[in-house]
């Protein structure tokens, strides 16, 4: 209980109080794949197919450890949300001066009602969820100059969630 308990304070403090490390550039898709490579430890145990088409060279500027916790919840989240046999996409392409991240998920998707907040600290759908991940990763996209988009059903089918992540191109990707 002390380590739950820790680990909501490490998370409401970061979710107070942005980085203070130096932007550094960031090879976006070489980091994508290694946290994609954890979680997959997570979704092979479950059979959930996870399939990553990352585009060369889209390189970003930012802090490399809070772009990584940002990823991390969004792929935990997506896999979480997939129950064994379904699939996670994600997608990395650059264009109009952006690296565009896209994850798709085949879980059940989120509540027209719940999808409006999904932001908000302290909000969760899941037991046991302090709701601060996602507030978290979307005070983490907006620090390093980015949006983040969440759209439930994956447009074109009737279930899922799909993020989209626009960081902007360092100079050495542009």
């Amino acid at each position: 209980e002390s380590k739950r308990l820790n680990g909501i304070v490490e998370d409401f403090l970061s979710l107070a109080r942005p980085s203070t490390q130096p932007r550094t550039t960031i090879d976006w898709g070489e980091l994508i794949n290694s946290v994609a490579q954890m979680i997959m430890l997570e979704t092979d145990k479950k059979e959930v197919e996870t399939h990553l088409d990352l585009c060369d060279d889209c390189s970003v500027s930012g802090v490399a450890d809070e772009l990584r916790k940002a990823l991390w919840n969004l792929l935990h989240n997506a896999s979480a949300a997939t129950d064994r046999g379904g699939r996670i996409g994600i997608g990395l392409k650059s264009g109009s001066g952006a690296a565009v991240l896209t994850i798709d998920d085949s879980g059940s998707g989120i509540a027209p009602e719940a999808l409006s907040r999904v932001f908000e600290p302290w909000f969760t759908t899941k037991s046991g969820g302090t709701g601060l991940g996602l507030a978290i990763t979307h005070r983490i996209v907006h620090d390093h100059d980015g949006t983040i988009e969440i759209s439930s059903p994956v447009p074109g089918t009737d279930k899922g969630t799909r993020v989209i992540v626009r960081l902007p191109l360092s100079e050495r990707s542009s």
